[in-house]
């Protein structure tokens, strides 16, 4: 245990014993990358995609809505861990376990939009469409209001 927790909390310059050759991230590139495209297709959405890809259609833009500002969030993070991990010697931010925390908060939002799409979604889409077909059988209600306003 003692083990684990000095790995977590070991800064790069200390992991090697030799400071002027500090521990060397391997996975820069893909982290990178990954954080740049999600932070992009966020920016695209919000922009133009939301009402290109989605129209009316209330339910799938909003679970789109909800998941995007998630995986959003983690890719706004994902940047400022690897900028601690390289570039500031022996700050707090720099030691590894923070890397591990994005990559645990990264798989929890993962199984929950896994879980959600095996078993919740399917039951939403049914309401969701049987609330469309309501809509369009039953006649609204006349706004009274309306009428006397223009009688006036």
């Amino acid at each position: 245990m003692d083990h684990l927790r000095q790995w977590l909390f070991t800064n790069p310059q200390d992991a090697t014993g030799d400071p002027t050759h500090p521990e060397v991230f391997h996975y820069t590139w893909q982290w990178l990358t990954f954080c740049g495209i999600i932070l992009l297709i966020y920016l695209y959405y919000h922009l133009e995609g939301r009402r290109r890809f989605f129209g009316n259609n209330a339910l799938h833009r909003g679970i789109f809505d909800k998941m995007l500002n998630q995986f959003a969030l983690v890719a706004f993070v994902g940047p400022f861990i690897w900028f601690a991990r390289i570039a500031m010697d022996s700050s707090f931010f720099s030691d590894r376990i923070w890397r591990y925390l994005w990559l645990v908060w990264l798989a929890i939002i993962v199984v929950y939009w896994a879980y959600y799409f095996m078993f919740k979604y399917k039951e939403q889409r049914d309401q969701y469409r049987a609330y469309h077909v309501k809509q369009r059988y039953i006649p609204q209600p006349k706004n009274k209001r309306s009428a006397r306003a223009g009688t006036r």
